[in-house]
């Protein structure tokens, strides 16, 4: 391989998200997905613990710390739990409908709960368990990335780390451009609505996931059987073929 050659292997962790349209719009996701998790440790202290910019103190900053921590032990749980669900029911519709809408509902719950019902430890800890289940069901992206550039897996897997890195760095920018003209209402609402548009990103996304179509339908009977036998051998090359017709050779023998 030429020094041409290898620049451009190595390049390629980008240039897929020009050349192939999928990468891109799971890239757009993958950032968005953890958006609250770097954005809200910048504004939450300052909303539940401060008066700062319109903020309520309804809580101690050790009892957010409680919040948050309780919400990084439900994500633990998600992982595992959303791992499996995934697998049966399918990636893109799980992230659709539990991982985005969930992560709305977290999001938008964290702001107006101290709102309305003060300093609730058990109201804000059980939005905590939405919040969480939401983040952590998008742990399907790791095997989204490949599953679209089979054929460049390397390169799919380096975009899906671009992108969240990226994630890490628009979670606060957004909380700090937004909070001095919308405030903290107006941040968490900028999140939910990127949320919202990232399930509808989720529709165009089409993962050739075991089991299931291109459209997230899972397949019934011999389809299923059948492309869950061939998908290993498929993938090493080794696709068995079929015996060779011996019908002469008996006739022969006879």
């Amino acid at each position: 391989m030429s020094a041409k050659e290898k620049f451009h292997e190595l390049s390629r962790g980008a240039t897929i998200l020009v050349e192939n349209r999928q990468i891109a719009l799971a890239a757009v996701v993958r950032v968005i997905c953890n958006l609250t998790l770097y954005g809200f440790p910048v504004i939450m202290p300052l909303y539940l613990a401060t008066h700062t910019n319109g903020g309520g103190a309804w809580f101690e900053v050790s009892q957010w710390s409680q919040i948050w921590g309780f919400q990084f032990v439900v994500t633990v749980f998600g992982n595992v739990f959303w791992g499996r669900m995934g697998d049966r029911y399918g990636w893109m519709r799980q992230m659709r409908w539990f991982g985005c809408w969930g992560c709305v509902l977290g999001t938008l719950g964290m702001y107006y709960i101290p709102r309305f019902f003060g300093g609730n430890m058990a109201l804000m800890c059980a939005d905590a368990i939405v919040l969480g289940l939401g983040i952590s069901a998008f742990v399907p992206m790791g095997a989204i990335f490949p599953a679209l550039a089979p054929e460049h897996k390397g390169a799919a897997i380096s975009a899906h780390n671009l992108a969240s890195g990226l994630t890490t760095f628009f979670g606060p920018l957004i909380a700090t451009v937004l909070i001095s003209t919308v405030g903290y209402s107006g941040v968490c609402w900028a999140y939910a609505g990127l949320y919202a548009v990232g399930s509808l990103i989720t529709v165009f996304i089409r993962p050739k996931q075991p089991g299931f179509d291109e459209r997230g339908r899972r397949l019934k009977g011999k389809g299923a059987t059948v492309l869950e036998s061939r998908k290993p051998l498929e993938s090493s090359g080794e696709l068995a073929q079929p015996e060779p017709e011996c019908r002469g050779e008996v006739v022969a023998r006879r």
